[in-house]
């Protein structure tokens, strides 16, 4: 948090997770302002300008990006390091936060997922739907691209 303090203007904070908000009282406040603990607040911070999501939560993440913003997960566990090495997430390691973490939110980058489509086909199938397994509704790939100081 110390980090991302130093990196940007302003800080907002989503809960995804009931306990998500204890988490970030033992942390301390930091200055963080608090969103309202529903994906419409959510929703809308991501909608309302130009930001960057940091977080450890894969799911909030993946929003933050479906919403075009640029997004750095912190890798806490090997399911975010694994996804992030097959698809391209951009992925921290906790341990690599002081050192990666200021470079790349001070710097552009472009954020690129690449879909395994065949991977995806396969398991769709399995559910019998040919609508929901065919590859127009398969994407193959997400980008994301923002300047650096947003939220």
């Amino acid at each position: 948090l110390d980090i991302l303090r130093a990196q940007y203007d302003r800080l907002l904070f989503w809960p995804q997770q009931p306990r998500d908000g204890d988490y970030l009282t033992k942390l301390g406040d930091h200055g963080i302002e608090r969103l309202a603990p529903s994906l419409a607040a959510y929703d809308a911070a991501l909608a309302a300008g130009p930001c960057d999501v940091v977080g450890t939560r894969l799911h909030g993440s993946i929003r933050g990006l479906s919403h075009g913003r640029r997004i750095i997960v912190v890798a806490i566990d090997n399911r975010a390091r694994e996804i992030g090495a097959e698809t391209g997430l951009p992925t921290v390691a906790r341990s690599e936060l002081a050192e990666r973490l200021p470079a790349l939110v001070a710097g552009a980058f472009e954020t690129n997922i690449s879909l395994p489509r065949d991977a995806v086909r396969s398991y769709l199938e399995q559910f019998g739907d040919p609508d929901v397994a065919a590859p127009e509704n398969t994407r193959a790939a997400l980008s994301a691209t923002s300047q650096p100081k947003g939220v």
